[in-house]
């Protein structure tokens, strides 16, 4: 038996196996069609079967790429996870490869950027958390980071990650004994999440300023381990966090994966071949993505597919409330229904009423994410507040997941700027969360 065949590698979770099986027939499908080919004996279908198993063919790497991955990083606390770039993993490991280990961790270093935290480890996660601030605490973790105040975003995030899994476990997973796996996962292999959760939690006898280069949680939380305070711990407590928001998500289906993984009888070539060319189109698309940026005001001609129709009709419905377009507008993880729904945010409204906005500008982040700028003007139950708030628009399928670029999406709005109005904490034109609140005549831009 080889290594990558040993049943302790991700390459033989069932997901893996099936697309291993389907190879095997891309394989057979080139031999075949390149044959013909030479024969002179083609068509368009066979040159577009020749093309398609070509395609297959060279994704095969993506089988063993997490193994690979973690044999060659996870020592230094870097792991495997679904939401991690394919293509990060394989430029880090050819430059591992060639001796270059500085460098290769910097290529993963690179992946961090925000909206790729703000997507895989804060949005997917709201889906899980029991306590609305949640989300509040993890933006803050989040501005703390790329404010380079390492000494208080780390701890931070390692409490989001604590009492995030807490919810989503019934435990701490930072118990000895706790249960990180996951049927047919990355994230939650024997491999990737559990291995990192057992280096961060070795224990801490005596205080000590060594710098470290693993987010030691018990060290830092007790206050022993202070040498915490640098990019690489502080990127490496963010991927924590997104292979817990992994493993919930493959823990939520597990069920129901291993009852299909029953009834299946190993996937097909088409299976492959719709898998490939879904991924390569969600590719093309993100990797032709351009940011840029729409101004109001905003006129009755707007693309009703666009985040801006999606903000403008959200706040409208705030303003005139009604909650149940508001409710169709809103991100909705949880997977309530729209009444229910409707129902928790009239009751938000008895807090803050919208008197008045405008939409200032759009930015589109990426293909999923959109930020906006508006100026809000509210009553509290203390009084008026006004100014300009940041509101977070994304596209999400039908099944409550981000929309990637090639699923059919709908733009939402994060009710995330109820609570910012209703707390007074305005956009700046600094960009920073201004905490005092604006009274009515004083402009957002003071």
């Amino acid at each position: 038996m080889t290594r990558d065949d040993h049943p302790t590698r991700i390459s033989r979770i069932p997901s893996a196996k099936r697309i291993k099986a389907a190879l095997l027939t891309a394989k057979i499908a080139r031999a075949v069609t390149g044959f013909l080919k030479k024969l002179s004996i083609t068509n368009e279908n066979i040159e577009s079967i020749h093309n398609t198993a070509n395609d297959v063919l060279r994704e095969n790497d993506i089988l063993d790429l997490p193994d690979r991955f973690n044999d060659a990083f996870s020592s230094d606390g870097w792991i495997a996870t679904g939401s991690m770039s394919a293509d990060t993993m394989r430029h880090a490991l050819h430059r591992f490869e060639a001796g270059e280990r500085q460098e290769a961790e910097d290529i993963i270093l690179s992946w961090f950027d925000r909206d790729r935290i703000a997507l895989f480890a804060i949005n997917r996660a709201k889906r899980f958390n029991k306590a609305a601030s949640r989300w509040d605490q993890l933006q803050e973790a989040l501005k703390l980071t790329f404010e380079e105040r390492y000494w208080s975003a780390v701890p931070l995030i390692l409490i989001a990650c604590d009492g995030f899994a807490s919810d989503v476990l019934g435990s701490s997973p930072f118990e000895k004994d706790a249960d990180l796996t996951a049927f047919d996962s990355i994230a939650g292999h024997p491999n990737s999440l559990q291995q990192m959760i057992g280096q961060i939690t070795k224990g801490v006898r005596k205080s000590s300023d060594e710098k470290l280069s693993l987010p030691l949680r018990h060290g830092i939380l007790h206050g022993q381990s202070l040498g915490y305070a640098n990019r690489t711990v502080c990127m490496k407590a963010w991927l924590l966090m997104i292979a817990l928001v992994d493993w919930a998500y493959d823990k939520e289906s597990e069920t129901e994966r291993k009852l299909e993984d029953q009834a299946s009888t190993g996937a097909t070539f088409r299976d492959a071949v719709q898998k490939l060319q879904r991924v390569q189109s969600d590719k093309r698309i993100m990797e032709a993505h351009e940011i840029r940026e729409s101004r109001g005001p905003y006129g009755p001609t707007l693309d009703k597919n666009s985040p801006e129709h999606a903000i403008l009709e959200f706040l409208n419905a705030w303003m005139n409330e009604n909650f149940g377009v508001m409710a169709e507008r809103s991100v909705n993880l949880s997977n309530q229904s729209i009444k229910k729904m409707a129902g928790q945010l009239r009751r938000d409204a008895e807090l803050i009423r919208l008197r008045d906005f405008e939409l200032r500008t759009v930015r589109h982040t990426t293909v999923a994410r959109a930020d906006a700028v508006a100026y809000l003007k509210g009553t509290t139950l203390t009084g008026d507040v006004e100014g300009d708030y940041e509101i977070v628009a994304s596209r999400y399928s039908d099944n409550g997941e981000i929309a990637m670029a090639a699923d059919t999406g709908t733009w939402r709005v994060q009710e995330a700027c109820m609570y910012k109005l209703l707390h007074g904490r305005t956009k700046d034109n600094a960009g920073r969360d201004a905490q005092t609140p604006m009274k009515a005549g004083q402009s957002g831009k003071e």
